[in-house]
């Protein structure tokens, strides 16, 4: 049955001489996994390869087959085309984390309709070019894991000031051993849990400490999702935003 979604683009391999193979985060039927034929060549007219570069929004008619590993692309076209995100170096080197980390969570065939509505807003946000950059990566993790149901308390206090990332849960005194964060970590990551739009993070000081709020929330990602792989895109980042 041929069925139409809008997805974003995690992945893309290719796949013989004509084809790609790639990985999409769609709205309606959740993270796919699609082979596009013949897409490699100057014959081809109704789609082109770089329709489906990673971080590309765009609509897609594909051949639904419950059971087979990969599903046949039928049509695609871009749902949103960036006006600046691609030559914007620090911007796509978030949204190159922001994919690897999505690659990572996401079940296939498990629809996420409200995630895929807020990593859209996100993307198209991040196009505009108005929002900080330093935080943003640490913002993106705690939204995500908010909506797959992994949160963080928000029972940060003077009285409770250290964050123990396992228990996801801020602590009177620091722990013993890690895996904690520091006071002022801690202060960074539950004003940032405060926040609902990504433009407001232009209001949390993250006084240089965005490295450690970053890795401090990838444990926390490693310990709930089992299968959450180190991220290549990592060692880039830093280096970009520091």
């Amino acid at each position: 049955m041929i069925v139409q979604s809008e997805g974003i683009i995690l992945k893309t391999t290719r796949y013989g001489e004509t084809s790609l193979i790639c990985q999409g985060f769609t709205r309606v039927y959740g993270l796919k996994s699609f082979i596009v034929k013949g897409v490699r060549t100057a014959r081809s007219h109704s789609m082109k390869a770089n329709i489906f570069q990673p971080g590309n929004i765009v609509t897609l008619d594909f051949y639904n087959t419950p059971h087979k590993s990969l599903q046949l692309v039928r049509e695609a076209q871009l749902a949103y085309t960036y006006k600046a995100l691609r030559e914007d170096i620090p911007a796509n080197c978030v949204q190159l984390f922001m994919l690897e980390v999505l690659h990572n969570i996401l079940q296939q065939d498990f629809p996420q309709e409200e995630l895929y509505d807020t990593v859209r807003h996100m993307f198209v946000r991040l196009d505009n070019g108005t929002t900080p950059l330093a935080l943003l990566p640490a913002f993106f993790l705690l939204t995500i894991n908010k909506l797959s149901g992994y949160t963080i308390d928000n029972n940060h206090s003077p009285q409770t000031p250290y964050l123990n990332i396992w228990e996801g849960r801020f602590l009177p005194v620091m722990p013993d051993v890690p895996p904690f964060l520091d006071a002022t970590a801690s202060g960074i990551i539950a004003a940032m849990n405060g926040i609902a739009d990504m433009e407001a993070l232009h209001t949390v000081d993250h006084r240089h400490r965005q490295h450690d709020i970053l890795q401090g929330l990838l444990v926390f990602m490693e310990h709930h999702y089992p299968n959450f792989k180190p991220l290549r895109s990592l060692p880039v980042l830093t280096a970009i935003l520091s």
